[in-house]
């Protein structure tokens, strides 16, 4: 696809050496794109490429899931899950998953749709006060690749914990 740019024409790549495969993809996106709009292709793109991505955080992480009924932070913190988690939830949270290794918890990952600046300094203020990290990357997310952000909340290690109170 090309696109004019201060009057000239320019033809954006994001693969310098497509292959046929590739082309044949980037033609069906852009049918679907032009027959059924943008909505349907970015969708179909997703749909697509979600498992792939779970499974490389699965995979360069080496984690596994949780099984357990709800996500629970303080199971993060190294805690006991308490009866009541309602006074405990992370600042803008949406579709939440629990991540262990070595069956402990060591992730939550957060995929927002947006992420508002007075969530973000919620976001810090509550890593602050629980001995927190919380990472966001725009690609990573597999509940709706290119919609959604990756937030992975993780225990601090011990020096970047006491470096923050000094």
């Amino acid at each position: 696809m090309s696109a004019i740019l201060n009057g000239k024409t320019i033809r954006r790549r994001f693969d310098l050496h497509p292959s046929p495969v590739y082309e044949q993809a980037v033609q069906a996106c852009r049918v679907l794109l032009q027959q059924e709009g943008f909505d349907a292709a970015r969708r179909a793109c997703a749909e697509a490429i979600w498992e792939a991505i779970r499974a490389e955080y699965v995979r360069a992480f080496h984690l596994k899931p949780s099984h357990s009924a709800h996500v629970c932070v303080h199971r993060l913190m190294g805690d006991r899950c308490p009866d009541d988690i309602s006074h405990l939830q992370i600042p803008g949270a949406d579709h939440l998953s629990e991540w262990k290794k070595d069956r402990r918890t060591v992730s939550i990952v957060s995929q927002p749709y947006r992420l508002a600046f007075e969530t973000l300094k919620k976001m810090v203020d509550f890593c602050d006060a629980h001995g927190l990290r919380a990472d966001v990357r725009a690609e990573g997310s597999w509940h709706f690749p290119g919609s959604t952000l990756l937030i992975a909340y993780r225990r601090r290690e011990k020096q970047e914990a006491s470096r923050q109170r000094e």
